[in-house]
């Protein structure tokens, strides 16, 4: 069954507005900052504990809940996975999911989502995806049995596509030293 992400999930906005930044603090998650995957609070720019608690008062982030982009690089999601305390900075929103986050995490990040997503774009200097277009991208929700397997599923390609990452860097890796060997061996005259 197809549903509109607005049935299946509530949508927060995050303030329309630029904070200033501080040494230390409380992460603020900003555009640049959303990526595919679990949700990296290490890099992020931090605000200070009043800041915190205004960008922070319609919500706080509980695992499960997905941070979507907006502007420029829009359509980004991220999962939440732990209970650290953030907040959103401009053109980001929190979708936080009615049905199996997994799930729809995983279809936000797919091929048929980021074609719904491309077509409901506006602008070209800035291309902005609006609250209510979000709202409108149709997701198609299997029955909550097939969602379970579904997850299960995405967990095992996603830990062998990390597995196989894993082995080509370290083959890269073995590769570059063997050119830089084979090159020293060539320039001292040992080849």
């Amino acid at each position: 069954m197809e549903k509109r992400l607005g049935d299946i999930a509530e949508l927060i906005d995050c303030l329309h507005k630029t904070p200033s930044y501080t040494q230390d603090g409380f992460p603020m998650v900003r555009v640049t900052d959303i990526k595919p995957g679990i949700l990296d609070l290490s890099n992020t720019r931090k605000v200070d504990e009043e800041t915190f608690t205004e960008f922070s008062k319609k919500h706080t982030p509980k695992p499960g809940d997905i941070v979507f982009s907006r502007v420029g690089t829009y359509g980004v999601s991220s999962l939440v996975s732990s209970n650290e305390r953030f907040c959103l900075g401009q053109n980001t929103v929190f979708i936080v999911p009615k049905i199996n986050s997994n799930v729809l995490y995983q279809f936000l990040n797919s091929p048929r989502a980021k074609e719904q997503i491309d077509t409901l774009v506006d602008g070209t200097t800035q291309p902005t995806i609006s609250l209510s277009s979000i709202r409108e991208i149709r997701i198609p929700v299997p029955p909550l049995h097939d969602q379970h397997k579904l997850v299960a599923q995405a967990e095992r390609v996603t830990s062998e596509t990390g597995r196989l990452r894993n082995i080509y860097q370290r083959k890269l890796a073995a590769l570059e030293a063997l050119k830089k060997s084979l090159l020293h061996q060539a320039f001292t005259g040992q080849l």
